[in-house]
C-alpha cells in the first residue's frame, strides 16, 4: 500500500507566489492553496495539512495575525508553520517566531531551501506523532498490565488469608509456628490493601471513574467519615475530631463519592503512620474557592527532603518508618487524582516528630435553591477496629 503524501498548505495572497512554491514542491507533497488569510485559516482546520508556508505581508489580515489564530485553536494549534516572505529584518524574524512559527525563509526563495526546510519540519513532525502514539500506547499497556495484576492477586490472596486462619486454629500448630503464621498473615493484608489502591488508581487513571454533580450534605457527610473511622481510631488511642465552621453552608452542590474518598484517605494515611496522638478535619467554606478541608494529624511527620519530593510529585513514597506502618504511599498519588476530576487543589505541609497537615480545595458551589433540597446520605458500613492478624488472637 503507498503512503500519502504530506499535506502542505501555502498561504499567499499572491497566487504566483503560491505557483511556485508548488512547483518545487509538488512532486512529493500534496499542495493546497489559499489566498487570503481566512480561508486559510479554514482550510487548516479542515484539512489539517502536515506544514503551513504562511506569508507575513497579505490584506486584511496579515501572517502574524493568521499565525496567531491558528496557534489559538486546538485543532491547528500544533500544524508547524513556516513564514515566506520578503522580510529580512531581525524583529520580523523573531515577532514570528515569538508568535509560534519554527522556521523563516526569505523571498525570493531558493528552490533547494525550500525543500529541505520543508522535508526537514515534515519528517520533524512525523517522528513527534509516532512519539506521542508511543507514549499513549504505553500508558495503555501499563494501565492493562496493573489490572491484570490486580486482578489476578485478588483470588491467591484470598485464599492465603483463609488457609492461615485455618493452620492457626488448629491444635497442632505450636506457638513459634503461630507466630510465623500470623507475620505471613499481616503481609498478605498489607498485599490486600496494596492490590486494592492499584485497582482504584488503575480506575482512575482509565478514566472509569466520573465527576456527577448533585446536592450534598457536609455534615452527613463528615458523620459518614466519623462512622467508619472512629472504632479504628479508638483502638489505637488516637482522638479523631470532625469541624464544621459556621460558614459552611448546610447544603452544596458536588460529588460528595469524590470528595468522601479524598478525605477517607487521608484519614488512613495518618492512621496508619501514627501510634498515639489526634487527627482533626475541619471544613470550611469560601465563596470564590469553594469547600476547603483541612486533615492534621499529630502523627510522625515527613522528613523535609521527603516533603520537598512529595510537593513536587503529589506521589508519597514509601516512608522508612517501623516496620508496623511501612506502606507503598499510593494514598496521596489517589488523592491527587481524585482532586483532578474535581478540579480541585491540594497542599501538604508538615514538620518531622509534629505532623502533618494537607489542606484541599474542592470547587463545590452553594445555591439557595439548594436549601430546599434533601441531599442523600453517602452509604458507609461502620468500619471495625483493625483486624487482628488472626481470627481468635
Amino acid at each position: 500500500m503507498i503512503a500519502a503524501k504530506p499535506v502542505i498548505l501555502i498561504i499567499d495572497d499572491i497566487p504566483s507566489n503560491i505557483e511556485t512554491c508548488s512547483r518545487v514542491l509538488e512532486a512529493n507533497y500534496t499542495i493546497l492553496g489559499a489566498v487570503s488569510g481566512p480561508d486559510g485559516i479554514e482550510l487548516a482546520i479542515s484539512e489539517n495539512p502536515d506544514l503551513i508556508l504562511l506569508d507575513i505581508m497579505m490584506p486584511d489580515m496579515d501572517g502574524y495575525e493568521v499565525c496567531k489564530k491558528l496557534k489559538a485553536n486546538k485543532k491547528t494549534k500544533r500544524i508547524p508553520i513556516i513564514f515566506v516572505t520578503a522580510k529580512t529584518l531581525e524583529e520580523d524574524e523573531t515577532r514570528g517566531l515569538e508568535l509560534g512559527a519554527i522556521d523563516y525563509i526569505t523571498k525570493p526563495i531558493s528552490p533547494p531551501i525550500l525543500k529541505a526546510r520543508v522535508k526537514n519540519h515534515v519528517e520533524l513532525r512525523r517522528q513527534g506523532e509516532i512519539l506521542s502514539n508511543l507514549a499513549k500506547a504505553g500508558e495503555r499497556a501499563k494501565t492493562e498490565f496493573l489490572n491484570n495484576i490486580t486482578r489476578g492477586t485478588q483470588s491467591p490472596l484470598a485464599s492465603i488469608l483463609d488457609f492461615t486462619e485455618m493452620v492457626f486454629d488448629s491444635s497442632r500448630v505450636i506457638e513459634q509456628e503461630k507466630e510465623y503464621i500470623k507475620q505471613v498473615d499481616q503481609s498478605s493484608e498489607k498485599i490486600v490493601t496494596l492490590v486494592a489502591d492499584m485497582m482504584q488508581l488503575s480506575q482512575l487513571v482509565e478514566g472509569v471513574v466520573k465527576f456527577t454533580q448533585a446536592p450534598f450534605s457536609p455534615s452527613q457527610l463528615f458523620t459518614s467519615l466519623d462512622t467508619e473511622f472512629s472504632a479504628a481510631a479508638n483502638s489505637r488511642k488516637i482522638k479523631l475530631s470532625f469541624n464544621i465552621h459556621p460558614d459552611v453552608p448546610k447544603v452544596l452542590a458536588g460529588d460528595q463519592k469524590l470528595l468522601y474518598e479524598a478525605i477517607k484517605r487521608l484519614i488512613d494515611n495518618s492512621l496508619n503512620f501514627m501510634s498515639a496522638g489526634a487527627i482533626e478535619v475541619t471544613a470550611h467554606f469560601h465563596a470564590e474557592n469553594g469547600l476547603s478541608i483541612i486533615v492534621k494529624d499529630t502523627g510522625y511527620g515527613i522528613p523535609r527532603d521527603k516533603l520537598k519530593t512529595i510537593k513536587a510529585n503529589l506521589a508519597l513514597a514509601e516512608r522508612q518508618l517501623d516496620t508496623n506502618f511501612a506502606r507503598l504511599g499510593l494514598g496521596l498519588t489517589i488523592v491527587n487524582k481524585l482532586l483532578a476530576l474535581c478540579h480541585g487543589t491540594i497542599s501538604i505541609e508538615s514538620e518531622e516528630g509534629k505532623g502533618t497537615s494537607v489542606s484541599l480545595t474542592f470547587p463545590y458551589k452553594y445555591f439557595s435553591w439548594l436549601d430546599k433540597t434533601i441531599p442523600d446520605a453517602i452509604g458507609v458500613k461502620k468500619n471495625p477496629p483493625p483486624r487482628s492478624p488472626i481470627k481468635g488472637r
